[in-house]
Parts: structure tokens; C-alpha cells; sequence
């Protein structure tokens, strides 16, 4: 609602790069994506909802003991965490649909009355952007199981989630400008916004690989190979 309520209308331009400040909403909801334009400024904190989501239901097993439990219904290490972490990817999945039909609505709904072009709008942009959003959010979901697992407290493994892909990142940029390019905050922003002047989408969706590979060999090395009760 605010998205498309509450700023002025822009010149003409692009997207503003992902990790830069978004002054310019109005050039966002005018793309060809533009009806989950809410959606899509509101990616970062869909993500961190998706990483405490994954972290807690993760590392509540093992501050509850309800672990051991779990193991020895089914004590199939890999398999039993293959089965959470496709739940998960359910719910997940599920949450940022029902965001993406509410942001739709409301788009759809409030785009009328504002001062916003819409003629660029497309039902196959949106489903491309819909699909980025959803990937997006089950990769910030893996990172949390990973961090999780480690840690094994849900306060610390969302602490130190939050803490460095929202806080973290930003203040690597202070000393190095492209570090948003590289990281993966920075590049789930530029992979959720459909590519950026520096990175394009599929470099982003390349590199994201190689960051998902290193959290899923964590979390299942960790998981299959820790003692339970360490």
C-alpha cells in the first residue's frame, strides 16, 4: 500500500541497483513487474522471515532435546533432514504465495488512482518475478537451517543471520564498494530485482549456486556427522 501510496512519481530511469537506497519507488512499480512492486522493496525482509522461520524449527530440536526423539523414529540422518527441509520449503513457498496474490490485489487495486505508468506491465514479467522472489526466500531459508545446525540456538543462529546480511554486508560496502556484488545479501537482492547494472541476472543466479552448494554441504556434513548430544 505504501509502495504505491505514499511516493512521488518518478523520471524516467531504471530500477535503482539492488543495495542502494530506493528513493525512486515509483520507477520500480513502472517496470514490467511493476503489480508486486511492494513485494519486490519488501524482498530483503520476506527473506529474513524465511531465515528465522528455518533457523527456529531447526534449532528448536536440538535446545528441546526433541532431536534424539526424532532420530530414533527415523535414524536416517540425511533422510530425516532432507523431510524438514522440504517442509519447510512448503511452508515457505506457500507464505510468499499468498504475499505475492495479497501484493497482486493491491496493486492491481491501488494502481488506478496513482500516478504510475502501467502500461509495461505483463503477466509473464510477474510470474518471472514471483518465481526470483520464491527462490530467493528458500535460499535465505537454507542459510538460516545452515547457520542453525551450527549453532544450535535458535536466538543465536537468528541473531547472527540478521546481523550479518542486514548489518554485516552494508557495513563491508563502507570499505569495499562492490562487496554487494560478490556477498550473498547483496547478490539475493540483485537475483530477487531480476539483475543489475554490475551483475546481471544469471551471474547473479551462478554465484547464489556456488553460496547454496557451500550451505547445503554445511549443513549436511555438520548434521550427519556431530554428535546429537554434543
Amino acid at each position: 500500500v505504501f509502495a504505491f501510496t505514499g511516493v512521488d512519481p518518478a523520471p524516467e530511469g531504471g530500477r535503482p541497483a539492488p543495495g542502494g537506497q530506493i528513493n525512486d519507488a515509483a520507477s520500480v512499480l513502472a517496470e514490467a513487474d511493476g503489480v508486486l512492486g511492494g513485494l519486490i522493496l519488501a524482498s530483503s525482509m520476506v527473506g529474513v522471515i524465511a531465515l528465522a522461520l528455518c533457523a527456529l524449527s531447526v534449532a528448536r530440536d536440538f535446545e528441546l532435546g526433541t532431536i534424539r526423539v526424532l532420530l530414533v523414529i527415523q535414524p536416517d540422518r540425511i533422510r530425516f533432514l532432507a523431510g524438514k527441509l522440504a517442509a519447510l520449503a512448503v511452508v515457505i513457498v506457500a507464505a510468499v504465495t499468498a504475499a505475492a496474490v495479497v501484493a497482486g490485489v493491491i496493486g492491481l487495486a491501488l494502481s488506478g488512482g496513482a500516478d504510475i505508468d502501467t502500461s509495461a506491465w505483463s503477466a509473464s514479467a510477474t510470474l518471472s518475478t514471483y518465481a526470483s522472489l520464491t527462490i530467493g526466500a528458500l535460499i535465505w531459508g537454507l542459510f538460516g537451517a545452515a547457520i542453525a545446525v551450527v549453532a544450535r540456538s535458535a536466538s543465536t543462529a537468528i541473531t547472527a543471520g540478521v546481523a550479518y546480511f542486514l548489518v554485516g554486508e552494508n557495513l563491508l560496502r563502507l570499505v569495499w564498494e562492490n562487496a554487494g556484488d560478490w556477498l550473498p545479501a547483496g547478490l539475493l537482492d540483485t537475483f530477487t530485482s531480476g539483475g543489475s547494472a554490475d551483475v546481471t541476472y544469471l551471474a547473479a543466479a551462478a554465484l547464489l549456486a556456488i553460496y547454496v552448494v557451500a550451505a547445503t554441504t554445511t549443513l549436511t556434513v555438520v548434521f550427519a556427522r556431530r554428535d546429537i548430544t554434543d
